[in-house]
């Protein structure tokens, strides 16, 4: 933005520069990468510009730039505030009608308008298989694996972020999601080694299940404190991902358990009682981890 900025008084009058610069600034910042506090400090001080909006989205549309650009300037901030859409009596929503793009559309306006409020999966995979190498459209699709992940299973999740980070990795949204855990482990033995994020910290040695809760467990605070899309969609978000949060904590007890299990037997005895606390915050396991506890203290009396 600041390049642009910098760019505009070489512009013709007739270009309007700083009002398409006004216009692609008021694009809201990817939610990952904001705190909430600061996201809604950002809506109340665009509201003013915002309650204009359509104004400024039929001026972009005629705009003396390339209509690729002009499209997707017009879905980037028309995206950003989908709500403002909820009280009008229209009978079809314009933002639905923006994100209608032909199926030879450019990749930039192609991802634009899949990415945007409600994400069109298929249309970011269409992109992605147009374009290897469009890694916004991978970390978009790992967003989408994520809030669907009671559904997917979110594993795909990886294999996206990896490729959005090995792009970006200053990007904060992006290190932040890759940090939660989701990237693989880079040695076989690195339990001790942390990754970490915005606020995001875990250890690789308590599981990649842990590590794709903690994830899950953020995205729900996320979507519950956001005010994108209405709160009937914002429900039906949670409700999976907070089903698949409790599977992914079980999940994780009973192979905290199984590791505990392994490190015993191998004499790695102050690793197995630190596994044996996470699992014994399952009740399912209450009586196995009890037997392995009488075990441990067991081991000394031998040696």
């Amino acid at each position: 933005m600041k390049r642009a900025q910098a760019l505009a008084p070489r512009m013709p009058a007739t270009f309007e520069a700083g009002r398409v610069i006004a216009l692609a600034d008021h694009a809201l910042p990817d939610g990952n990468a904001y705190p909430l506090k600061a996201t809604a400090a950002l809506l109340r001080s665009n509201k003013p510009f915002v309650d204009k909006l359509d104004a400024e989205l039929a001026w972009i549309e005629q705009a003396p730039l390339t209509p690729a650009v002009r499209k997707y300037i017009a879905l980037a901030v028309d995206c950003s505030y989908p709500d403002r859409y909820k009280e009008r009596s229209d009978t079809t929503n314009p933002l639905e009608r923006r994100r209608e793009v032909p199926i030879n559309a450019p990749p930039l306006v192609a991802y634009r308008a899949a990415n945007c409020a409600n994400a069109d999966t298929l249309g970011l995979k269409r992109v992605l298989a147009a374009v290897p190498q469009f890694d916004e459209a991978a970390y978009a699709l790992g967003n989408v694996v994520v809030w669907f992940a009671g559904e997917t299973g979110g594993d795909d999740a990886r294999k996206y972020y990896a490729s959005a980070y090995g792009r970006f990795p200053r990007a904060a949204g992006i290190t932040f999601m890759s940090g939660c855990g989701l990237l693989p482990r880079q040695r076989p033995h690195d339990e001790a080694r942390s990754v970490g994020g915005g606020g995001c910290v875990v250890r690789l040695g308590d599981g990649v299940l842990r590590q794709q809760a903690n994830v899950i467990a953020a995205k729900i605070e996320q979507v519950r404190q956001s005010r994108r899309g209405s709160e009937e969609f914002r429900a039906k978000r949670i409700a999976p991902l907070e089903a698949d949060l409790a599977d992914r904590r079980k999940r994780n007890q009973t192979s905290a358990f199984n590791a505990a299990s392994m490190n015993a037997r191998l004499g790695n005895l102050a690793r197995a009682a630190e596994l044996l606390h996470v699992a014994a915050q399952s009740p399912d396991l209450a009586d196995q981890v009890e037997k392995l506890r009488e075990q441990l203290v067991q081991v000394p009396r031998h040696q």
